[in-house]
């Protein structure tokens, strides 16, 4: 069997893996990362196609595919670590559960909701217009700088309660067909998301995981956050976007 493909960052601070996302964690030590920060698929059943790029999104088994990696994303977390899972409307409610057994009850954090603006409105049922973000921390104590939620104008100011706030738990997660920062692959997330994610759950120079790296912007973000990134993906055309977009070069052996 050939090595799989790595990649990395002219100062190594970006690794990126051709690999699946089981055997990237496995390879891993125990408590060598800050952050897991990864938008696995969906398992939304459906064959995901944007222009030249697409990878198969149905599993017949989703909890044995995703169980593992789960459970080794907890033993890579260093103990101040947090694991945030991105997924869709389709199994997120089982995500969950399996967190639960995982990481223990006792340990989830928040869900988010990211919101989601385009695209179509209300056909035939309602339209579905938001996905979630599952937080979880490793131990008791974990890493939150307040100082780093975003910023939102207040919808309804009283008296001294006027400009903005942070944001609650429904952040803005909208990306246009013609926003600047597409790529062209399937499922990609706004950037200013996950920095808004890593910027919170992180400090600077704290190492970011995504075994599930699609296009890459955990990866871009973490770069532009002062943050080094383990990624990894099993899909050949989201590792040669990726290592495009973030400016990689191939390891020779």
């Amino acid at each position: 069997m050939a090595e799989p493909r790595v990649f990395k960052s002219t100062d190594d601070r970006i690794v990126l893996i051709e690999t699946e996302a089981f055997l990237a964690l496995s390879e891993l030590s125990d408590s060598s990362v800050d952050l897991i920060l990864t938008d696995p698929p969906w398992n939304t059943r459906k064959k995901q196609v944007l222009g030249a790029y697409a990878y198969g999104d149905h599993f017949m088994d989703f909890r044995a595919f995703l169980l593992p990696v789960l459970q080794h994303a907890r033993r890579v977390l260093r103990p101040a670590g947090v694991c945030i899972v991105h997924m869709g409307i389709q199994e997120a409610h089982n995500v969950r559960t399996w967190l639960d057994s995982v990481f223990g009850v006792e340990h989830f954090l928040a869900e988010l909701i990211a919101h989601h603006e385009a695209g179509r409105g209300a056909g035939s049922c309602w339209a579905q217009k938001h996905s979630h973000i599952l937080i979880y921390s490793k131990g008791d104590n974990f890493t939150f700088n307040e100082d780093k939620v975003p910023m939102t104008e207040r919808k309804a100011p009283v008296r001294e309660y006027i400009g903005q706030k942070r944001v609650n738990s429904v952040l803005p997660a909208t990306m246009s067909t013609s926003d600047g920062q597409r790529v062209g692959y399937p499922s990609q997330k706004p950037l200013t998301l996950y920095q808004a994610l890593i910027e919170v759950h992180t400090r600077p120079g704290a190492i970011v995981c995504d075994p599930f790296c699609g296009s890459g912007t955990t990866g871009d973000a973490a770069w532009r956050c002062g943050r080094a990134a383990i990624l990894s993906d099993s899909n050949s055309q989201a590792v040669d976007l990726t290592a495009r977009r973030l400016g990689l070069h191939l390891v020779d052996d």
